[in-house]
C-alpha cells in the first residue's frame, strides 16, 4: 500500500496459486487477514486478489470467483467521502445496508462485500449521505445509528453541510456521536425532526443543528 494505506491505483496483482493476506496498520496491528486467497481475476480478465474501484455503484457490479479485497475511491466517486476498503465474504447472506454491507447487483443468495473501516469513525458520507436539498439522508444516517448501536466502538460523525432529511432521525442507544462545525439538519418537506437520545453526544457548533418551525 502507499504512504496513506490505500491500494494502488493499478491494483495489486496475484500470479496462480493461493496467498495468505495479512493487512497491517503503522503500529504493525492486524487489521484483517484471510488466507487461502486464489490469484483469479476480482472483475475477469486478469489474475487480481484486489481492486481499486470508483464507487459503490461500481464495487455492486463486481462478483469475484473467490475472496477478494476492493478499495473504493469514494461512495459516488473520488473525492465524494466515503473511500475505504471492501472484503468479499463468499458465505454472508446479510442484508444491505448501503453503508457496511453490499450486496452485488441482483442480490445473490450468498456473497457479499463488508466495510473495512480505517478507524472507529463513521461519517455520514460512509453511508450515502449527501448534502444538498435534492437528497434526502433519513434513510441512510438510520441504517448507520443501528449499525452503530451492534459495533458500539464505532462512534457516529456528522460533519459540516446541510443534510437534507426525508423523514425524522433518531440517534438513539449506546452509541456516541459527533456533531461537527457547520453540520445542520434540514427538511425536504413537511416537519421532520431530529433527536440525540444517545450514550455519548459531542456538539462542537455553537450554530443552530435545524430549522425552528
Amino acid at each position: 500500500l502507499d504512504a496513506g494505506g490505500y491500494v494502488p491505483e493499478g491494483g495489486v496483482w496475484l500470479a496462480e496459486g493461493s496467498y495468505k493476506l495479512v493487512v497491517k496498520n503503522s503500529l504493525g496491528a492486524t487489521e484483517w487477514t484471510q488466507d487461502n486467497i486464489a490469484g483469479s481475476g476480482l472483475s475477469g480478465g486478469g489474475s487480481s486478489a484486489f481492486g481499486y474501484v470508483e464507487s459503490i455503484a461500481e464495487l455492486r457490479n463486481i462478483t469475484p470467483d473467490s475472496i477478494g479485497l476492493a478499495y473504493v475511491t469514494g461512495y459516488y466517486g473520488s473525492g465524494t467521502g466515503g473511500n475505504k476498503f471492501f472484503y468479499w465474504d463468499t458465505s454472508s447472506t446479510d442484508t444491505d445496508d448501503g453503508g457496511s454491507i453490499i450486496a452485488p447487483q441482483g442480490t445473490p443468495a450468498t456473497g457479499r462485500w463488508l466495510a473495512l473501516w480505517s478507524s472507529p469513525f463513521m461519517t455520514l458520507e460512509d453511508w450515502g449521505c449527501r448534502t444538498g436539498a435534492t437528497y434526502s439522508n433519513a434513510t441512510a444516517i438510520e441504517n448507520m445509528i443501528a449499525f452503530a448501536n451492534l459495533n458500539p466502538l464505532y462512534e457516529c460523525v456528522c460533519g459540516a453541510g446541510d443534510w437534507y432529511l426525508n423523514g425524522n432521525v433518531d440517534f438513539d442507544g449506546d452509541i456516541s456521536v459527533t456533531v461537527r462545525n457547520g453540520c445542520r439538519f434540514r427538511g425536504t418537506t413537511g416537519v421532520h425532526t431530529v433527536t440525540f437520545s444517545c450514550l455519548d453526544l459531542t456538539i462542537e457548533t455553537e450554530g443552530s443543528l435545524g430549522e425552528p418551525f
